[in-house]
């Protein structure tokens, strides 16, 4: 994974911004990892440099959101509010906005 980190930033550093479905891979492997929170930045960082998605690098995140929620892990209510402004951005299918918030812990 810390060569995956290299490789983007590498990108990154010189502008180039992988295609959509990169994203969707990356986005996945930090989810298989728990790193829910890398993830919604990566997919902050993916609307902010103008890539364009059909929705799939969401869903793989929604499904691991949800996969864990049913093992009583619950990603928190910044990230959930994050994630839900980036869907908003985006425009991406509604019904993931619901999936994500029943997964929502506050620590209030």
């Amino acid at each position: 994974m810390k060569k995956v980190r290299q490789m983007f930033a590498r990108l990154f550093a010189k502008n180039i911004s992988p295609p959509g479905h990169t994203y969707t891979i990356m986005v996945k492997g930090l989810c298989e990892r728990g790193l829910f929170s890398d993830a919604i930045d990566l997919l902050d960082y993916m609307v902010e440099s103008g890539c364009t998605s059909n929705g799939a690098p969401y869903w793989v995140l929604a499904h691991h959101v949800r996969k864990n929620c049913k093992r009583g892990f619950t990603i928190g209510a910044l990230d959930a509010a994050k994630l839900c402004s980036l869907l908003d951005r985006t425009r991406v299918d509604d019904s993931l906005k619901p999936l994500i918030l029943r997964c929502v812990h506050s620590n209030i």
